[in-house]
């Protein structure tokens, strides 16, 4: 197996990925020497809504799957054919249970090494209160001071509050 892939067979032909001639590299990216098949290593894209309830930001304690009880915008990953605004909308609901409807982009951000690209939106509430969806062990609004700036479970998510703050 190539000694950069999670994989140990080419997942187009099935050849077996156990030796170091099974495969070949064109730039970052693994080549197998079998069929020719090129695997890209793609960025997941997640989406995250800064929601801004009488000047305080909504923000979760995550359970899964980062570091058990920090802090985060809530968000996750958009599924495959799905929009990034549905995507963002879906979230929200899933991890705080508010219905919510996307006012703007905030931006997208990215950090050398990491595999995910995140785009930041704000939104506001249409129905319903916080709550705690199955991945979030609380839910709480912050005011930009109160924000717990060195428990962020994503430190992109600090550069998302200062850009929407404007800081």
């Amino acid at each position: 197996m190539h000694q950069n892939s999670d994989y140990h067979y080419c997942p187009c032909c099935g050849y077996l990925w156990d030796k170091p001639e099974a495969t070949s590299t064109v730039g970052k990216h693994i080549v197998c020497t079998h069929c020719g098949f090129i695997l890209y290593k793609d960025p997941k894209v997640a989406v995250c809504v800064i929601i801004d309830v009488d000047g305080k930001i909504v923000m979760i304690k995550r359970c899964l799957p980062t570091p058990h009880g920090n802090w985060a915008i809530p968000g996750g990953f958009v599924d495959a054919g799905e929009t990034l605004e549905a995507a963002a909308i879906r979230e929200v609901g899933e991890e705080i249970l508010l219905d919510v409807e996307i006012t703007g982009l905030v931006g997208a951000y990215s950090e050398e090494g990491e595999s995910v690209v995140l785009i930041v939106y704000s939104g506001r509430i249409i129905k319903g209160r916080p709550g705690c969806g199955p991945e979030a062990l609380e839910v709480r609004s912050f005011d930009y001071d109160s924000i717990p700036w060195d428990d962020l479970s994503f430190p992109i998510n600090g550069k998302a509050l200062r850009d929407y703050y404007g800081r």
